[in-house]
C-alpha cells in the first residue's frame, strides 16, 4: 500500500513537472528519484527472499522471484546512478565504499548462485553463520535507504532553486514593464509636449493674422520637423504680409516713401 501511495504520489508530480515545462533536470532528478525507491523496494525484497529460501527452502516460485528482484536491482541501479544529484550521489557513493554493506551484497550473491546452480545454501542449517552473514543487513538497507532520501532532497532543492529563479525572472520582467511603461509615459508627455507647444504658438500667430496684425516675432522653428517646416513657411508668409502692409501705407501716403523701393519677401 505504501509503495502504491508512493507510486501515485510520484506519477501526479511527474505530470505537473510535464505540465508546468519544467527544466530537463527537475525530470532528470525525478528520474533519479524513482529509480532510487525502485532500487531500495527490490533491494528488500532480495533480502528477504534471499532469507526465506535460506531458513524454510526454496520453491521455483520464489527462486524466479528473487532472479526478477536481483535483475531488476542490477538494472535500475545502472540507470539511476548516473541521475543522481551531488547528495545522491555522495550517499551512493558511501554505499559503495562501506565494507558492512559490500560483505553483504556478496552473501545475496553468494546465496543466488548456489540457488541457481541447484545447490543448498551454504549458509542453512548454521544458526550462527547465517546471523553473522546477515548482520550487515540493516546496515545495507540503511545505506540504501540513504541513497533514497538524499534523492528525494536533491529533487527539492532543485525544485527550490527553479522556484527561486522563476520568482526572479518574475520580478525582473514586472520590473522592467514598470520601467518601460513609464519611458514610454515620460516619452509620450515629452513628445505631446513638442507637438503642443509649436501648434499652440501657430494657433496664436494664426488668430494675430486673423486679426490683422502682421508684425509678428518670428516663431520658433522647433518642433517636430512638419511643425518646424510649418512654423518657418508661416514665418516667411507672415513677414510678407507685414511687408506688403508697408508697402500699402506707404504707397496711400506718399507714393515717393523710400519703403516702396524695398523688394518684397518670397516670390
Amino acid at each position: 500500500e505504501l509503495e502504491e501511495a508512493w507510486a501515485a504520489r510520484v506519477r501526479a508530480h511527474t505530470a505537473r513537472a510535464l505540465q508546468d515545462d519544467l527544466p530537463g533536470a527537475v525530470q532528470v532528478r525525478f528520474q533519479a528519484l524513482t529509480g532510487a525507491f525502485i532500487v531500495l523496494t527490490s533491494a528488500a525484497d532480495r533480502a528477504l527472499l534471499t532469507e526465506v529460501a535460506i531458513t524454510r527452502g526454496t520453491t521455483p516460485e520464489l527462486l524466479s522471484r528473487l532472479v526478477d528482484a536481483t535483475g531488476a536491482y542490477r538494472t535500475l541501479v545502472d540507470a539511476f546512478v548516473p541521475r543522481l544529484g551531488p547528495k545522491g550521489q555522495a550517499a551512493w557513493e558511501a554505499l559503495v565504499a562501506d565494507p558492512a554493506t559490500a560483505r553483504f551484497q556478496t552473501v545475496l550473491e553468494t546465496t543466488l548462485e548456489e540457488l541457481l546452480a541447484g545447490e543448498t545454501p551454504s549458509l542453512a542449517g548454521d544458526p550462527y553463520t547465517f546471523g553473522t552473514a546477515f548482520i550487515d543487513g540493516p546496515r545495507w538497507a540503511k545505506a540504501l535507504d540513504a541513497t533514497a532520501t538524499a534523492a528525494a532532497d536533491d529533487l527539492t532543492d532543485l525544485a527550490a532553486k527553479h522556484a527561486r529563479d522563476a520568482t526572479r525572472a518574475v520580478r525582473t520582467q514586472i520590473a522592467l514593464t514598470v520601467v518601460v511603461a513609464a519611458l514610454s509615459l515620460v516619452a509620450a508627455l515629452a513628445l505631446g509636449r513638442s507637438v503642443s507647444r509649436p501648434a499652440r504658438r501657430l494657433s496664436g500667430a494664426a488668430h494675430q493674422i486673423q486679426e490683422g496684425r502682421f508684425a509678428l516675432e518670428p516663431l520658433p522653428e522647433t518642433g517636430p520637423r512638419e511643425l518646424a517646416h510649418t512654423a518657418r513657411a508661416f514665418n516667411e508668409m507672415t513677414s510678407t504680409l507685414a511687408a506688403v502692409e508697408r508697402h500699402a501705407v506707404a504707397l496711400a501716403d506718399d507714393v515717393d516713401d523710400p519703403v516702396l523701393r524695398e523688394e518684397l519677401p518670397g516670390r
